[in-house]
């Protein structure tokens, strides 16, 4: 059996003192709308999660490292990864779905595959930092991955694949 659980407004919490596990599979097209961690042992992903709205950790964190897991952010409107989310600010593999777009609001780390689709874009602000150990693919091109720049600070990213396309800000002062 799956969880239906893309109904606009929908949340799907984690609640307990126990770790718990969210299997591969546990959602009908990997989907849902909102998903609240409120365990202060973790929850686990195995598998993929296609976040339709947005990801609150409340107590507790999502420990989405396990080889093979997957956060998909496939909203309509702008998401973020934000600090307190994510067990160590990590997780095993990043897509962005997102023509609104997916803000980076911390530094974070994606242990092996990161993607852009086609006509999304991620956009890591200044101070910020990301780093992909895999593949970076960014199939938006130019508009797909936006690193800013500020008096306060640039943006950040490291990683080890050939020919991503980015706009990249500079600033000048004077």
């Amino acid at each position: 059996a799956q969880i239906e659980a893309t109904a606009s407004g929908s949340t799907v919490t984690f609640n307990g003192s126990s770790a718990q596990t969210i299997p591969a599979g546990a959602f009908y097209n990997d989907k849902v709308y909102n998903l609240t961690v409120n365990n202060s042992n973790n929850v686990t992903l195995n598998g993929t999660v296609r976040l339709l709205n947005n990801l609150t950790a409340s107590s507790g964190l999502l420990d989405a490292t396990t080889t093979g897991a997957t956060m998909v952010y496939e909203g309509t409107s702008e998401q973020a990864i934000a600090s307190s989310q994510y067990v160590n600010n990590r997780a095993y593999n990043v897509t962005v779905n997102n023509t609104a777009g997916v803000v980076l609001n911390t530094n974070f780390t994606v242990l092996n595959d990161a993607a852009i689709n086609s006509g999304d874009k991620l956009t890591i602000p200044e101070n910020i930092g990301l780093t992909v150990n895999g593949a970076l693919t960014n199939n938006a091109g130019n508009a797909g991955l936006l690193l800013k720049s500020s008096a306060s600070g640039t943006a950040s990213l490291i990683h080890n694949s050939y020919g991503v396309a980015a706009t990249v800000q500079r600033y000048i002062s004077g």
